[in-house]
């Protein structure tokens, strides 16, 4: 595979961002996991930008260094609401002007900024929607050379294979798309199936975030339940092996991954089957 990071560290020379290369090529990682369609999108640096770019000309992310376009640009499918004010800069692209499926920039102006939107799995998730929608666009599957100078697609720079998937909260939604749609299958086709399987379960790698969890937010929701589920209202359904307290589990309302805040306010105790049921019942 090609080294994508030596292409970053070969175009940061003489630019004076040395001290954040690192961040840049984290932002460019985090690209190669959630493009939607990297054999038609190219990667590669111009003299003032380095960036993610549908064939027919669409950038899809990009660090621009010099410019009245100076930033960091990210495609989006939606505009949010919840990011710091006054940091970024939400605006309607215009290849989606006159469509009614719409999707949006997202634009920084600081390179600093790329360490907040590094973690954000909401920035994330809305780029991996809008590099999926791109092919609602005229120009997506079209290739001018003269746009891909100096790139190249980057399944070149990235193992892709069919379990790349950027969560497990993802691998676990899709697995349960999956259960329902078999659902329907008949005995006997079930049963072929199952002959087919392999015996031992495939082992794959996927990528995942998580938060660092404040233990006084959890400590101070188990004690204000004092071990009563505080949706069903019944007991916790058995005792914890090494400490002898209740078992129940911490939810939050509005969820991290949604920017919720890790606060009591924000948190519940639940047995473990009202857990599931906030997830994935009705």
């Amino acid at each position: 595979m090609r080294d994508y990071k030596g292409v970053i560290n070969n175009w940061v020379i003489n630019k004076k961002i040395h001290e954040n290369v690192k961040l840049l090529i984290h932002f460019f990682r985090n690209g190669f996991v959630f493009t939607k369609y990297p054999d038609m999108t190219y990667f590669g640096p111009s003299k003032s930008s380095i960036s993610f770019m549908i064939g027919g000309g669409i950038y899809l992310l990009a660090y621009v260094h010099t410019g009245i376009d100076k930033g960091i640009w990210m495609l989006q499918d939606r505009i949010h609401d919840n990011l710091e004010g006054g940091i970024f800069d939400q605006h309607e692209a215009k290849s989606t002007k006159n469509l009614e499926q719409k999707l949006y920039w997202l634009h920084a102006q600081k390179i600093e900024d790329l360490a907040f939107i590094i973690e954000n799995d909401s920035i994330w998730n809305s780029y991996q929607n809008a590099s999926e929608l791109i092919k609602i666009t005229r120009y997506w599957n079209f290739v001018r050379e003269d746009y891909t100078k100096n790139k190249e697609k980057l399944t070149l720079y990235w193992k892709y294979t069919m379990h790349d998937i950027p969560s497990k909260e993802s691998f676990d939604e899709a697995y349960q798309k999956q259960l329902e749609e078999f659902k329907a299958i008949s005995a006997d086709e079930l049963k072929r199936r199952m002959a087919e399987f392999n015996r031992k379960p495939e082992k794959i790698e996927v990528l995942t975030h998580t938060y660092i969890r404040n233990p006084y937010v959890v400590i101070g929701v188990l004690n204000r339940s004092q071990g009563i589920c505080e949706s069903c209202k019944d007991k916790a359904p058995f005792i914890r092996k090494k400490d002898g307290t209740p078992y129940l589990e911490i939810h939050h309302l509005v969820p991290l991954s949604e920017n919720g805040d890790d606060t009591l306010e924000n948190a519940v105790a639940l047995c473990p089957n009202c857990h599931r049921k906030m997830h994935y019942g009705i």
